[in-house]
This record gives structure tokens, C-alpha cells and sequence, in this order.
């Protein structure tokens, strides 16, 4: 992967609703899959991937951005080959409706959060897991390559098994393929 920035940064703006798990950042995808991604935030670095479509604008998980903050980062497409390196300059609206919503088109990637509290058990169930999910997840705001991690997606009963046994209380974060509107 070549990670080589030179020249100056190209500018873009997102306006980040707290409210929504993903927020677009003002890029089109050219290519199908999985864009990897390195973000800057107060000098501390976060390595991500996100599900993309041809033509659709890339939306990441709105937690791993700050408020009022010009973020460094850096774009790979789906061969690892450098997009591009990026100011990205959020303003988080002050309303719930105040910032862009991720498209929702059926066949697209869409994000999603949701919280579990469960004990004793190493499934959890979801109807957001029925379909395709991202090859990664975030656990508790930590990301996780499930697959790696030895978890299994269960799409027909709708679950992700666990290759140990939850106790507690789960924040997960995921972008799922949207098969109808």
C-alpha cells in the first residue's frame, strides 16, 4: 500500500450529524468494495475499511469523527492504490436534521448501531444482520475483522456467534447492504 502524501492536501467538508451512525464526507466512490481508510484525529491515527458502491458518495462511521475539527486523511481504493490525501474539515449541525443523510437505495451500503446487553450467551441477533454486512465491525468504538476474529455471520437466523461467551453490554457498529428501501 503506498501511503506517500506529497503536494498539498485536497479540502473537503462534512457536516456531521450526531444522530446519524454514518456521515457522508463529500468523495465518489469509482470503484466497487471495500475502500480502506487512515484518519487523523489530535495526532492519533485510526486504519478502517468501508463498504462502497461505483458512483456513490463514501459515508464513514460518524463516532470516529470530531466535532469542529480538520482531520487528516488518507483515501485507498479496493487495490490499495493511494486515492488520496485529505483535509477534512467536519462542522457538527446543530440539529437533528441539519446534516445530510446517508443515501438509503436498496443494494446500497448503509450504516447501523446498536446495543446489546446479554449474558451467558455467544450470539447476538439482529434483523440488520440478515443480509451482507462489512467485513468490519466495531465492537465497543474498536474495529474488529469479525471473519479474523472468528465470528460467524449467520445471515439466515439473522446473527453474529461468538467464538466466546458475551457478558455485558455490546455497542456494535456496522454497515450492512440494504436490500430494500
Amino acid at each position: 500500500m503506498n501511503c506517500e502524501c506529497t503536494g498539498t492536501p485536497i479540502c473537503l467538508e462534512a457536516w456531521v450529524n450526531v444522530c446519524n451512525v454514518g456521515t457522508l464526507i463529500g468523495l465518489e466512490a469509482t470503484q466497487t468494495g471495500t475502500w480502506t481508510m487512515r484518519l487523523e484525529f489530535n495526532g492519533a491515527w485510526t486504519y478502517f475499511g468501508v463498504e462502497v458502491e461505483e458512483g456513490e458518495e463514501i459515508a464513514i462511521l460518524t463516532s470516529l469523527l470530531n466535532e469542529n475539527y480538520v482531520h487528516q486523511l488518507r483515501v485507498y481504493n479496493v487495490t490499495g492504490g493511494l486515492v488520496g490525501c485529505y483535509k477534512l474539515k467536519t462542522y457538527y449541525s446543530a440539529s437533528a436534521s441539519g446534516a445530510p443523510v446517508p443515501p438509503v437505495a436498496a443494494g446500497s451500503w448503509d450504516w447501523h448501531t446498536e446495543t446489546f446487553t446479554v449474558s451467558g450467551t455467544d450470539t447476538i441477533t439482529s434483523n440488520y444482520f440478515s443480509g451482507e454486512i462489512s467485513p468490519e465491525i466495531w465492537i465497543n468504538n474498536n474495529n474488529t475483522d469479525w471473519e479474523g476474529e472468528g465470528i460467524i455471520h449467520n445471515p439466515d437466523d439473522s446473527e453474529l456467534v461468538f467464538p466466546y461467551t458475551l457478558d455485558g453490554t455490546y455497542k456494535i457498529s456496522f454497515q450492512y447492504r440494504n436490500l430494500s428501501v
